[in-house]
């Protein structure tokens, strides 16, 4: 999916998705969003150089981003928000523009496994109300965070091979 006009991938309405090896490219507003209590699942996909986020997942829904690599978007690779939840796993996450992943309004992520690096800001930006919980993961090479932890935000890492660097 190349050159959208808007979005790649939208997914609304409790719907339910599961993509498998594609490439997602230059969109104007998320190369996939997901909202309204929907569910998604990615596996093995590129999402980049869009002049929004790579994924955003909102409003009560969830998604599981596993093998996939998300890089060079205007905003962040990933945004989570409005009490929705994501597993990111085994995947990339950077050269973003803002942030590798944004967690906020009583968002919650779980990172395992995966590198999240070289992002314009920060690594792992966790706002007001949002948490995530970090295993096994490499934060690294961010130009100014590994991790932000906004007052009001939550998160556990576990110490076990993970290397957080600015």
């Amino acid at each position: 999916m190349f050159d959208m006009h808007r979005f790649g991938i939208i997914v609304w309405n409790n719907g339910k998705v599961s993509i498998e090896n594609c490439d997602i490219s230059c969109n104007l507003i998320a190369g996939i969003e997901v909202k309204n209590g929907s569910s998604i699942s990615v596996l093995n996909c590129k999402i980049c150089d869009g002049r929004g986020t790579g994924i955003l997942i909102s409003e009560h829904s969830t998604g599981m981003i596993v093998h996939s690599d998300i890089f060079a978007n205007s905003y962040a690779a990933i945004e989570i928000k409005q009490d929705s939840k994501c597993l990111v796993q085994a995947s990339q996450l950077h050269d973003n523009k803002t942030a590798g992943l944004i967690v906020a309004e009583q968002g919650q992520a779980k990172v395992e496994n995966s590198d999240i690096f070289a992002n314009a800001h920060i690594g792992i930006e966790v706002r007001p109300q949002g948490s995530v919980a970090i295993y096994n993961s490499r934060i690294h090479d961010n130009t100014y965070q590994g991790i932000l932890l906004h007052s009001g935000g939550y998160g556990t890492v576990d110490g076990r091979d993970l290397m957080i660097t600015k």
